[in-house]
């Protein structure tokens, strides 16, 4: 997939996860590469399930970009719980077919990030 031209939170990375496939302790990888064209300033990346107006699962590092990359890469690697934080539990329907995502958030409007290859997988 490609984002380009925003500033909202955009799906990057999906994946269809099937019903009951969550259980308790489940861990999935999400694992992610691509390249980008981006201003200075930040991209935020976030692990949702549900699509883009779901349930946040993780956060994951900010990329800081400074200054203007014109031919930059990106690679992401996280192997989540269904926890936001390590004392928060995060609820999650599994009685029905759910989006897990990798979100991203441009910082100025003119990036773009286009992720080439990766994949998501049921750990545990």
């Amino acid at each position: 997939m490609t984002v380009t031209g925003v500033t909202a939170e955009t799906v990057l990375q999906s994946a269809t996860i099937p019903a009951d496939d969550p259980q308790t302790a489940s861990v999935y990888r999400i694992v992610g590469y691509g390249v980008l064209t981006a201003a200075s300033g930040a991209l935020g990346w976030t692990v949702r399930w549900g699509g883009v107006t779901g349930k946040v699962i993780a956060s994951l590092p900010n990329t800081n970009v400074a200054p203007v990359v014109t031919s930059g890469s990106f690679k992401y690697n996280a192997a989540t719980p269904y926890i936001q934080t390590p004392t928060t539990a995060t609820t999650v329907s599994t009685t029905a077919a759910a989006d897990l995502v990798v979100d991203v958030t441009p910082s100025v409007s003119g990036d773009t990030i286009t992720v080439l290859g990766g994949y998501i997988e049921k750990i545990r």
